[in-house]
């Protein structure tokens, strides 16, 4: 129960700062140009016009990151899913086994779809797929915003078996209505 409070909690604040509107200035309002220094990618999601919201466990934070891909397109470009693992792999210079594919959302604006990638070293990549091209999202030089969890369990916290719980600090995020849905542990 504590845990469904948490995520209640959590949805509402954040929602309340991505509160969505009409306008899209608006949508940016409260956004600074710069690094968003993302730890890890636990989850994405798309909210409108293009922003994409990342759920960052490491930090307990949620980022809004302006992809300024919001040139509308009806029809998505076809994508080949067999072995999306192996191409992925191949474009980031290594195997199928130093990756993990920790989320994947699909722009409603551009159809293009972002998937978030852990290397084996511990390290994350944000990349974009249209077609057979797989392209980096850089963190650098961008538009974004990040508000903080609180309540999110300690970067040292361990479950009655020893194993961290940290990277539990955000399971999924959602966006609908206009709010940002965030669940997790706290």
């Amino acid at each position: 129960m504590k845990n469904l409070t948490y995520s209640l909690g959590i949805a509402a604040a954040i929602a309340v700062m991505f509160a969505s509107t009409n306008r899209h200035d608006a949508m940016r309002e409260g956004f600074v140009n710069g690094t968003a220094y993302v730890k890890s990618i636990s989850a994405l999601t798309f909210g409108p016009d293009g922003i994409l919201f990342i759920g960052d466990s490491k930090s307990a934070s949620v980022f809004a990151l302006d992809t300024k891909d919001n040139q509308k397109v009806d029809k998505a470009t076809a994508i080949e899913v067999k072995q999306l693992d192996k191409k992925i792999a191949g474009a980031l210079g290594t195997i199928v086994e130093n990756i993990t594919i920790q989320d994947l959302a699909v722009n409603p604006v551009s159809k293009k779809i972002y998937v978030a990638v852990q290397l084996q070293d511990g390290s994350n990549v944000l990349l974009k797929l249209e077609g057979d091209k797989v392209t980096n999202v850089p963190l650098k030089d961008v538009s974004y915003s990040v508000v903080t969890i609180n309540n999110a369990p300690a970067e040292d916290a361990k479950d009655q078996r020893g194993r961290p719980i940290r990277m539990q600090a955000i399971s999924d995020i959602g966006f609908a209505d206009g709010k940002l849905m965030v669940t997790g542990l706290s």
